[in-house]
């Protein structure tokens, strides 16, 4: 199976972009990005998060969705054209990633995400071989299931959302704050579990039929982005050079990142809350888009080379990644959970990313997949023979 150094690129950048948004998470939790002065931050502090919340937060996401599906469809087309079940080996992959993502959320990060990826591998299964027409559509259904649930409850969409829940917060809000930035930097896994499990949340007041409502949101939201990963191979838009709508993704960037800035400092408007959510999913194309281009003007340079070699070891560099953001957050490591000083792990996480950045290239002129990756294939493939050492030409 042919890869794309611009994909692998691309994969490797949005690597970074996901660990950026992480780190926010595992720092301040799910709330308390939303509430800077609570926890005193100073004004570099504050203007770094400002532009992790603009420039990256849910913008990077939809980037690694889309690729993931791009090479669901490229993985599934070989197994076709090798005469084998494609549709078995997709079964395989989402198995495995849904069984990661479970154990990831257990003795990892109970935010991790894989199991979302693996449940909606499944539904891909019926969807992967299907025109693109059929594709386009199924985009729009679930866009328009979307609109539908989020007519119908706007206060489960607005807690859903990354934009702070409220201007000001409630006593009740103020003191769950306190009891999480006093237990989580020393706690074990399984007393900061209980704690997000078991303590009363005064930031969700989810009704039962919200509460079920949950899932269909997410799958709404997520879905149409693997979708447009598959129709982007079908349609070979990695391979395409500069057309017309890639230049009109990137010359929209200035205005979607307004909606968003909007959407940050003007939380509480529901018109503002909804474009400058769909601003975010829209930006990642416009980062990819953008990205693509700079690639074809310069993309034998060592930063791109760098980043191919980093996505081509995604898996086992995102294992890495919350590895060394819960070090840096939790009880085993440095404890900066609910700390002030968001520069310093963000360094930190700038640093591992070159890290990254610099063993991925020595590691692939040796090995052709990660060690994560060689695991996942012996799992989709079924074999126990995968080409595990990298010939010249790769």
């Amino acid at each position: 199976m042919k890869r794309l150094t611009v994909v692998d690129s691309l994969r490797g950048w949005s690597l970074f972009g996901v660990a950026l948004s992480s780190l926010i998470i595992f720092q301040y939790g799910y709330y308390g990005d939303s509430f800077p002065d609570f926890y005193e931050m100073e004004a570099l502090s504050k203007s770094l998060m400002y532009f992790v919340h603009l420039f990256i937060e849910g913008s990077f996401l939809p980037i690694f969705a889309v690729l993931y599906g791009f090479g669901l469809k490229k993985m599934s087309d070989h197994m076709y054209n090798s005469g084998k079940s494609g549709k078995l080996a997709v079964f395989r992959k989402g198995l495995f990633v849904f069984l990661t993502g479970v154990i990831f959320m257990s003795f990892l990060y109970n935010g991790d995400i894989l199991y979302a990826f693996g449940i909606i591998t499944f539904i891909l299964l019926f969807l992967i071989q299907r025109s693109v027409k059929t594709l386009i559509r199924t985009i729009f259904i679930c866009i328009l299931l979307l609109i539908i649930t989020i007519a119908s409850n706007p206060d489960l969409f607005r807690s859903l959302e990354v934009a702070p829940v409220a201007q000001e917060m409630s006593d009740a809000q103020m003191e769950y704050l306190h009891k999480e930035k006093e237990l989580i930097p020393k706690a074990t896994f399984d007393e900061r579990n209980a704690f997000w499990l078991d303590t009363n949340d005064p930031f969700l007041t989810y009704s039962d039929t919200q509460i079920l409502l949950v899932l269909p949101v997410l799958l709404f939201s997520l879905l149409p982005l693997f979708i447009t990963g598959i129709i982007f191979e079908k349609i070979r838009y990695f391979e395409t050079g500069i057309t017309r709508p890639k230049k009109i993704f990137v010359y929209i960037m200035p205005i979607l990142l307004l909606y968003k800035a909007l959407m940050i400092s003007m939380p509480d408007s529901t018109f503002l809350m909804i474009a400058g959510s769909i601003s975010s999913y829209m930006l990642g194309f416009s980062y990819i888009s953008a990205f693509y281009i700079v690639y074809l003007k310069c993309g034998n340079k060592m930063l791109f080379n760098a980043l191919a070699a980093t996505g081509r070891l995604a898996f086992t560099n995102y294992v890495i990644q919350l590895i060394v953001l819960g070090f840096v957050c939790y009880g085993y490591g440095m404890q900066y959970f609910g700390n002030s000083d968001f520069v310093i792990p963000c360094i930190i996480i700038i640093g591992v990313f070159i890290i990254q950045m610099i063993v991925s290239s020595l590691y692939v002129k040796r090995f052709k997949y990660g060690p994560l990756e060689y695991v996942m294939r012996l799992f989709t493939y079924w074999t126990f023979k995968p080409k595990r050492y990298a010939t010249k030409s790769e």
